[in-house]
């Protein structure tokens, strides 16, 4: 990507995004080589969703209504009711760019990543696994924040995503966040910090009686990754996992009961201990 973005191109997930002025300042700077996908949101769902085909996807909305997905660049909300630029950015960009990426060869992950030593840390695991809270934590101390609950790899780069991650609550350690989707979520905002970074590696988060980190041995990593797959209406490439195979992983396992700030201590040294340049 050029040295120098222009401030004003904005986007998410290596798409420039038009279309949401009003949560532009969720959006963090994006390359203006990325494909543009151009958000329109229309009146209720009154009229029926079209049919599915190659280059067209139907999303329905968990508040009622759906979402056209054109592989041309186009996405249309039909909601049933008003729905804030705020809360599609986030939540309601993540399967958005999950599909995109497939459409472009690019795969997404139901993870988290983070920046450490100038390369993306992935964090994954289904919802309810703890990537928010633990990237919570890691924003607190003042590490940046590539993106929140997907991550988009094209090769070895990882693209950002919004500038906020969402917590069902905020832990007694962590400022409390402002309220967002209906109340539902305490939002914490955070500063941009770069549009796309290199992988690390990456990091499958479980609940277990004892905190561990343990490695995956190369020969399982491809069956990991696909298990994490945001979206699987594409078929596996694997050539792709393969590749993501190559990059060091490991399984954090972490009781339910708290231990964050461990669990964090934990990955940072293992992170501390690879050898630089990988």
């Amino acid at each position: 990507m050029p040295d120098v973005v222009p401030e004003g191109v904005r986007g998410a997930y290596g798409l420039r995004v038009g279309g949401l002025s009003a949560a532009s300042h969720l959006l963090p700077r994006a390359d203006p080589a990325w494909p543009l996908v151009e958000v329109t949101v229309m009146g209720n769902a009154r009229k029926a969703p079209p049919s599915e085909d190659e280059d067209t996807r139907v999303l329905y909305m968990p508040e009622g209504g759906y979402v056209v997905l054109e592989r041309r660049g186009a996405v249309t909300f039909h909601p049933d009711s008003s729905i804030p630029e705020e809360e599609i950015v986030h939540p309601l960009l993540g399967p958005i760019g999950a599909i995109f990426a497939q459409w472009m060869g690019r795969e997404p992950l139901h993870a988290a990543a983070f920046i450490h030593g100038g390369a993306a840390w992935g964090l994954v695991g289904p919802s309810l696994s703890g990537k928010s809270t633990l990237l919570a934590h890691l924003h607190a101390e003042g590490y940046p924040i590539l993106t929140d609950d997907l991550v988009v790899v094209e090769d070895r780069t990882v693209f950002a995503g919004p500038l906020c991650l969402d917590l069902r609550s905020s832990p007694p350690e962590i400022e409390s966040g402002i309220p967002a989707r209906r109340g539902t979520r305490q939002r914490i905002v955070f500063d941009e910090s770069v549009p796309d970074a290199g992988l690390g590696g990456f990091f499958y988060l479980r609940w277990g009686s004892t905190l561990k980190a343990e490695p995956v041995p190369p020969p399982e990593r491809i069956r990991y990754l696909a298990d994490n797959r945001r979206s699987n209406w594409a078929p596996l490439d694997p050539g792709a996992l393969v590749h993501l195979a190559r990059f060091p992983a490991w399984v954090v396992s972490r009781p339910e009961d708290g231990l964050a700030a461990e669990s964090l201590a934990l990955i940072l040294d293992v992170i501390a201990r690879q050898p630089r340049g990988l």
